[in-house]
């Protein structure tokens, strides 16, 4: 039994909390001898059950939570992906209710990119704080997650019976606003007013219903590919700080082409994959070459390109 669940039919989130209701007696763990023994036939891989898998775009395990038993006692152990690999470690263990009724549990996260160690991870049960620790302390890797997992049983080869859910529900922080300045801003800050991001590209992919993307005037290029969706009423909207001042194009500047000298005066460029900082714009097929006007002062070097 595995229940998957995307971001809401968002895009990947660097904040958001699972919570989920549910009775873990049911589920036959055998006995963890030994905490620090994570893989092996008596280890937590093998007898434990990995009750939340959060999954990021380009990370197999953002974080997870497996459930497990050791000196028969009910436990659970946050296991996740760190700069230096995955970590599975008994100092990220907590106890857990045993009493037979349903329990409420939320794993929640803040996974802000560029933050320097700020954010973290932490596990509630029935409301009291069980488990919190930073980005720092974990050494956990700079990522979004895009979908969560409850059930994804890709450890407990051991591990009988049955897991019962009454409730799950998924909460994402709302997201009105993006502001985006080629000149003032990072890819790696938050979108605020005070941080806003440097390209349309990066907005696109955060922007979810009804949300308005502010751009500062300037002429901004690269491909727009929504992650998430809107809705009547909540539309996605990238509106321009100057109308006449700000523009999106899907062009790029004769500059940005790699160009190569092949005589004296003569300069090629393989215009088949446009870039414009490291991102294809698009592939074109053409019917004829385009053209550009290189002005030369020294031999075999264009120092300015003009599209004609």
């Amino acid at each position: 039994f595995a229940l998957q669940q995307g971001i809401a039919n968002m895009p990947s989130s660097t904040r958001a909390a699972l919570s989920a209701t549910m009775d873990l007696s049911q589920l036959n763990l055998p006995n963890v001898p030994s905490e620090d023994r994570f893989s092996g036939t008596d280890g937590v891989s093998k007898n434990g059950f990995e009750l939340v898998n959060m999954k990021g775009e380009s990370n197999g395990r953002v974080a997870s939570l497996v459930v497990y038993r050791h000196d028969s006692t009910l436990k659970g152990m946050l296991t996740y992906t760190s700069e230096s690999g995955e970590v599975r470690s008994s100092e990220n263990a907590f106890s857990l209710q045993d009493d037979g009724s349903t329990h409420e549990y939320v794993i929640g996260y803040t996974l802000t990119k560029g933050t320097g160690g700020e954010g973290g991870v932490f596990v509630c049960e029935d409301g009291n704080l069980l488990f919190e620790k930073t980005l720092q302390e974990l050494m956990l890797t700079d990522t979004d997650v895009t979908n969560v997992r409850v059930g994804y049983v890709t450890w407990g080869a051991n591990v009988q019976g049955q897991l019962s859910l009454d409730r799950i529900s998924m909460y994402v922080p709302s997201l009105p606003d993006v502001y985006v300045n080629a000149q003032t801003g990072a890819d790696t800050n938050e979108g605020t007013q005070d941080s806003p991001l440097a390209s349309i590209v990066r907005a696109a992919e955060i922007a979810r219903q009804g949300t308005t993307v502010h751009i500062a005037k300037r002429v901004y290029r690269g491909a727009l590919k929504l992650k998430g969706n809107g809705e009547p009423g909540k539309p996605i909207r990238f509106v321009g700080e100057e109308t006449r001042d700000t523009a999106i194009v899907g062009s790029i500047r004769a500059d940005a082409l790699e160009w190569t000298s092949d005589q004296a005066s003569i300069f090629k460029a393989d215009v088949t994959k446009l870039k414009d900082g490291g991102n294809y714009v698009g592939t074109w097929s053409l019917s004829r070459a385009p053209r550009w006007l290189c002005e030369t002062k020294t031999a075999g070097v264009c120092s300015k390109k003009y599209h004609v």
